[in-house]
């Protein structure tokens, strides 16, 4: 295909430069002449050879090309809704190429951000999440990435996110006219050491993306090519094990065996036997805490036993070594309280209190949050605190609301309290339900149980967090409700919420 550098389309975008080249299109940078002051996009190039004898603007394939085209544009339209995927801005035909127009993402790819550095295990479980959480997204529009790879994961410079480029389903276009020639079967969407067995079999899946996530993780921690280094079975904490001799010093990060095994959970070669799907990763990857580790306490060694104590004022030596032994632990005791003080204030940083006396409650929410007391005898809900609105687009506002209801005659214990909630979720017919693993945790010093599920609300898809406690014969819930494309980017702030409360 020769260049189209220097070239007007559509009167509007004028071709700055070319970004990249594969067998299946060409992008280039381009100014958009409509939008003052100047405004860059790109603009790419669907692929395919003229030569074929059947491809004409009169034939019936090109007519079945036209209307996957569409559709696939439509598909990208909804795709760019999410923040950190381009908008498409405009696709359009012209002179048998078919041409798509999307927002210009600013930033530097994993590639060239690994050349300057491996990642850190806490930077990889991050990069993680942001991925998970749009891959979350797509998936719930049917739709398989199919080229998850370090190229087409771009850190945004103007707020430092994640965004997800080039999606494989366009590239099927290219494939559908390829797919007459001889060398046809060695087309495969994504790139060598990232795509799964099902996928290379041309049966890709949402668990194929995982795997493609999982393979791009590897590649950020050891900046080697996935097929040089099998994670599967690694010794504890290290890659070096994969690695030839030559090749293990400073080549690669240090990572723990919780990381691996999740790691090695998403590369397994069957699909059937990884993570099946974004949302089930990201729950493993939340599932363990920040834990603030202390410096073990200042000891004295205690005298030598062996020795005899001489005959003399036993009782004023005991008297003494007591008051020692507390004056060397005081200074010790009075850092580790401040210590934990200081952090306790920094985490509230930017919380308001609320209080309410007649369910004898207290509880820290993120200031910016508004707050509408309810009081409700029939639903039992007490307060609730909405997120602040980001845009007039914004049509749903984050919530955390308190319930306290009367425990059930007939139940007693937390477990049974669960299992109840769980069948009232399950068996509720307006929605539909996905429910996930209960787990135990403490909430203002009791033992308390977690429970998430998915819904639809008015059409929009819902993550819902619910923590429950049993107190005085009452049960106390606070729930965590978001849009499920949104869930994440408010649990911090949830989480903290929740845990501040206290049952008086």
């Amino acid at each position: 295909m020769k260049s189209i550098i220097g070239k007007l389309l559509r009167q509007r975008y004028y071709i700055a430069q070319e970004l990249g080249r594969s067998s299946f299109s060409t992008t280039y940078l381009a100014e958009d002449r409509d939008l003052p002051p100047i405004t860059y996009c790109v603009v790419k190039i669907i692929q395919f050879e003229h030569s074929n004898a059947n491809l004409n603007p009169q034939s019936e394939q090109w007519g079945y090309l036209q209307k996957l085209f569409i559709a696939e544009s439509i598909s990208l339209k909804r795709l760019g809704k999410h923040p950190q995927i381009p908008q498409l801005l405009d696709y359009f035909e012209e002179n048998w190429q078919f041409y798509l127009v999307q927002e210009f993402i600013e930033g530097e790819n994993l590639e060239q951000i690994v050349a300057e550095g491996l990642l850190s295990e806490t930077e990889t479980i991050q990069l993680l999440q942001d991925v998970l959480t749009i891959l979350d997204f797509v998936h719930q529009q049917k739709v398989i990435h199919q080229d998850i790879q370090p190229s087409n994961l771009i850190r945004r410079h103007r707020d430092n996110k994640i965004c997800l480029i080039d999606f494989g389903g366009v590239k099927q276009i290219s494939l559908q006219v390829s797919s007459q020639a001889e060398d046809s079967t060695t087309q495969i969407i994504g790139k060598l050491g990232y795509v799964p067995p099902e996928q290379q079999e041309g049966n890709p899946n949402f668990t194929s993306d995982i795997y493609a996530l999982g393979k791009t993780a590897i590649y950020a921690l050891s900046s080697k090519s996935p097929h040089r280094v099998n994670l599967q079975n690694i010794e504890l904490d290290s890659l070096t094990n994969n690695l030839q001799e030559d090749e293990t010093q400073h080549t690669l990060t240090k990572i723990s065996p919780r990381l691996t095994n999740i790691l090695n959970k998403m590369v397994k070669q069957n699909y059937r036997e990884r993570y099946q799907s974004a949302v089930e990763v990201l729950t493993e990857l939340e599932r363990e805490e920040n834990v603030v580790y202390l410096p073990p306490p200042f000891l004295v060694s205690p005298p030598n036993e062996d020795l005899e104590a001489p005959p003399v004022a036993t009782s004023r030596l005991k008297k003494r070594k007591i008051v020692l032994w507390a004056l060397l632990i005081l200074p010790f005791v009075a850092a580790l309280i401040t210590f934990v003080m200081g952090i306790y204030k920094n985490m509230y940083r930017g919380f308001a209190q609320y209080q309410n006396t007649n369910y004898q409650i207290k509880i820290k929410y993120p200031k910016p949050w508004s707050i509408k007391q309810l009081e409700d005898p029939i639903t039992g809900e007490v307060v609730v605190f909405s997120s602040p609105k980001e845009s007039e687009s914004d049509i749903f506002r984050e919530k955390i609301f308190i319930t306290v209801e009367d425990l059930p005659d007939d139940v007693n214990e937390l477990d049974e309290y669960a299992e109840i909630l769980t069948n009232r979720i399950i068996d509720n017919p307006t929605y539909e339900i996905e429910v996930y693993p209960q787990e135990k945790l403490r909430l203002s010093n009791q033992i308390a149980k977690k429970i998430i599920y998915s819904r639809k609300i008015n059409g929009i898809n819902i993550r819902q967090l619910e923590i429950f406690t049993i107190d005085n014969d009452q049960v106390y819930i606070v729930t965590y409700m978001a849009e499920r494309s949104k869930y994440y980017k408010f649990l911090k702030q949830a989480n903290k919420t929740i845990k501040s409360l206290e049952i008086e």
